[in-house]
């Protein structure tokens, strides 16, 4: 692999030895390409990560990444890197583009999110973009608010997720008072897939952020009944299963099972195992504080286990144990 380098530069791209180096050049001169061409071999070198910053134009993908991506086609290495855009586009102004809070569509009631609530724009109009919604949303005469909205391109946030917003339309229920309403483009002359994508990234990173569980992802029309997103309602589940694969390389369907042929010999029966009796305590067994040890918790620890209430579930059976417990506990209370 062979890269002419501008002579000027040329101690500098293989130079190690200097923490700090100053580069003098007009516009022009390369020393842009020369300091990314630089930082290129030292991680093919190293394989390390770089985060990598600079300001110049409105984006990273006008500026930085489109600079890497043309020294990685120039050496001819496109077939082992990779250049992908993040689905959310870092600008420097965050893409947090809020509603004033003077407006009457931001009324800043404290919100903590139960739920994600998805809708279309329903705006096919060209240029309906998310900039486009972001405008509109910002205006004095709305009256509607979320929380995103999303394009092939960007992501632009109108609200914090502590506030909640009018997009439900039911009025001071659980819609608009507990969910993070995302609104997906659909204009005319948007890639449509490639914005779902993007808001299934989008959600992803929202359900781990605020601790929301996929069943909660739902439809505008689960709150008012209103046939929204119209482009999803007939692909719901589909959509649903690519929130866990969108911009991860995966697909989200799965491989149907295979076939097992059916024997039309008659199979043995198997001998059954005598099933093992324990002694569970009588009564109530009191927990005085967390993590409650002793025989009467040990024995109901092993007769869990025996029913398959193994760590597996994603939690420790003597946690499970104390709950078991003091549910029971509170039970007998209220039956007094």
């Amino acid at each position: 692999m062979e890269k002419e380098v501008n002579p000027h530069f040329r101690k500098f791209l293989f130079d190690w030895d200097q923490k700090f180096q100053f580069l003098v050049g007009g516009y022009g001169s390369s020393k842009s390409y020369h300091i990314a061409l630089k930082l290129i071999l030292k991680l093919l070198d190293e394989k390390r990560t770089a985060l990598v910053i600079r300001e110049v134009y409105d984006t990273h993908r006008d500026s930085t990444f489109s600079l890497f991506e043309e020294i990685v086609n120039d050496l001819g290495l496109d077939h082992v890197i990779q250049c992908r855009t993040s689905p959310l586009m870092l600008k420097f102004h965050n893409n947090k583009d809020y509603i004033p809070k003077s407006n009457k569509n931001r009324p800043g009631n404290y919100m903590k999110p139960l739920y994600i609530t998805v809708h279309n724009t329903a705006n096919i109009k060209k240029g309906a973009d998310a900039a486009n919604h972001a405008s509109f949303v910002k205006r004095s005469s709305t009256g509607v608010s979320w929380h995103y909205t999303v394009d092939e391109n960007y992501i632009y946030q109108h609200l914090p997720l502590n506030e909640n917003g009018w997009h439900a339309g039911d009025g001071r229920g659980t819609g608009n008072m507990k969910s993070i309403g995302i609104e997906i483009c659909e204009n005319a002359d948007g890639n449509f897939e490639k914005a779902l994508e993007n808001a299934q990234w989008l959600i992803r990173q929202l359900m781990t952020e605020q601790g929301i569980p996929l069943a909660n992802v739902v439809p505008h029309k689960r709150w008012s009944g209103k046939e929204c997103p119209r482009k999803l309602l007939n692909r719901w589940d589909s959509f649903k299963a690519g929130i866990a694969t969108a911009h991860t390389g995966k697909k989200e369907t799965a491989k149907p099972p295979k076939a097992t042929p059916v024997k039309n010999t008659p199979s043995k029966p198997k001998a059954s195992k005598p099933k093992k009796s324990f002694n569970l305590p009588s009564g109530i067994i009191k927990v005085t504080k967390p993590l409650t040890k002793g025989a009467g918790v040990k024995a109901l620890q092993e007769a869990l286990a025996a029913v398959y209430f193994y760590p597996d579930k994603g939690e420790k059976i003597t946690v499970l144990t104390d709950t078991i417990v003091q549910r029971q506990q509170m039970r007998s209370n209220d039956s007094r």
